[in-house]
């Protein structure tokens, strides 16, 4: 995981104290990574003796500076590490926020929003007379500090908290809030030296995740299909992964609201919703047409409209003698078969749908068919034809609604049947079709009901 910084860290070490350098002390900051609280920076306090002696340390003051437009004190989970029948609990004094250090020194990162907070720990008990400190290169854990995110810094996976610490000496009671912020700072310098800096606050540890993973989504491209998520975690990357409480394919997730859940080998766990969202279907709807006049004209038309997907949609007609358009509607057409495919922004495709434009009458059409009768009209089973000469059959049977298309087609009915059911058509207004055994043919509109 690459991570990204918001500020350089910053975090030093203030030496203001009366003993020699033969009792010098480090403090130093360590995350605690294992902390489950959302938006939340929890860090163990760790001392030591600078030196190869091991010495008793007595009750302590400190003060901490922060950039406050990152973090605020969360008082009530911090606490004291030491063992509470020999060492007092962590006891805050003071906290004062927006002061502006920007006078005292330049280095300081977060000068114009530094806010700080004094608190102290007994380390004396009556045995001993102080805590014993480590050598160094061992580090005593005394406390834990835990800080709230701001909204701002929360807002990003990852965030540098910068923090200097301090400390009055040891004849004060504790460390007043009233005692001038310089007097804390006038021997603040930036020091790369062993023991000097919090030198494990760096890139690896120091930065805070402020988000235990990031969801990165492929919503659904196509009605149907299924979306995807990417997961870049935070905090740890021996994460079991469930969503709805169950382990699912990540690159197979439906549409829908779901719930990612994380759990650690610490017992962390995490929740967040996501969805995967589903454009509708895509689908079209011939909104009108027009059959030719007859077999020469090319005064048929078709309209279509386009529902779903995403838009834009890219249309490709095509047809008979290499007949191409990418227009939505057709005008001037002729006679023959037209196919329609409709894609849309995400590369979706309908089904092709095809069509077919048939000239409402022929031109060979004679005066005596206008005598041709169907009956009843409305018609509800069977549809009657009379006055057709004995000796000629119906050769071609259609049906079609008045968008132009076929529902119904029965070739070679003999010249004795006059009788057409019509019980397989629902109600409504149609076109019906006879061609004739002697090539003439007709049309006559009816009533379905």
């Amino acid at each position: 995981m690459e991570i990204r910084k918001l500020l350089y860290t910053s975090v030093i070490i203030l030496f203001i104290f009366q003993w020699s350098p033969a009792q010098e002390f480090d403090i130093r900051l360590k995350l605690d990574e294992s902390n489950c609280l959302p938006n939340t920076a929890c860090y163990f306090v760790q001392i030591r003796s600078s030196n190869q002696d091991n010495w008793n340390l007595a009750s302590q003051n400190y003060r901490i500076f922060y950039d406050g437009s990152k973090a605020t004190l969360k008082e009530e989970a911090s606490t004291s590490l030491l063992p509470s029948n020999r060492y007092s609990s962590l006891l805050f004094r003071e906290r004062v926020d927006n002061v502006d250090a920007s006078a005292l020194s330049k280095d300081l990162p977060f000068a114009e929003n530094m806010s700080f907070i004094n608190y102290s720990i007994d380390l004396s008990n009556l045995t001993d007379g102080g805590i014993k400190l480590p050598m160094a290169g061992g580090w005593l854990l005394t406390s834990k500090l835990c800080f709230d995110l701001t909204e701002e810094a929360s807002a990003a996976p990852d965030v540098h908290l910068d923090m200097v610490w301090g400390r009055k000496g040891k004849t004060d009671s504790y460390a007043p809030a009233y005692v001038a912020v310089s007097e804390w700072l006038e021997s603040y310098s930036i020091s790369p030296a062993q023991g000097k800096t919090y030198g494990d606050l760096n890139d690896s540890t120091g930065v805070v995740p402020t988000k235990f993973v990031t969801i990165e989504k492929q919503d659904i491209l196509c009605h149907g299909d299924f979306g995807s998520i990417d997961l870049t975690y935070h905090r740890s990357n021996s994460y079991e992964v469930k969503i709805n409480g169950d382990h699912m394919d990540l690159d197979r997730i439906p549409a829908g609201t779901h719930e990612l859940i994380l759990s650690d080998q610490n017992g962390c766990e995490y929740r967040e919703e996501f969805e995967i969202a589903e454009p509708e279907n895509l689908e079209m709807t011939i909104v009108n047409s027009e059959h030719p006049k007859n077999l020469n004209s090319t005064d048929g038309l078709v309209n279509v409209d386009i529902t779903g997907g995403v838009q834009p949609y890219i249309y490709e007609w095509t047809g008979d003698n290499d007949f191409y358009s990418a227009e939505q509607n057709l005008n001037n057409l002729s006679i023959g078969e037209y196919q329609l495919k409709v894609m849309d922004a995400n590369g979706c495709e309908t089904s092709p749908l095809i069509i077919t434009m048939d000239a409402l009458t022929n031109i060979e059409e004679v005066k005596e068919l206008s005598d041709i009768q169907i009956f009843p009209n409305p018609v509800k089973d069977i549809l009657q034809i009379q006055n057709i000469s004995s000796d000629v059959s119906i050769k071609n049977l259609e049906v079609y609604d008045l968008r132009g298309i076929l529902l119904k087609s029965e070739e070679n009915i003999p010249s004795f049947q006059r009788r057409i059911k019509m019980d397989d058509v629902t109600p409504g207004i149609y076109i019906l079709r006879l061609v004739l055994s002697d090539n003439n043919s007709l049309t006559r509109k009816f009533i379905k009901v």
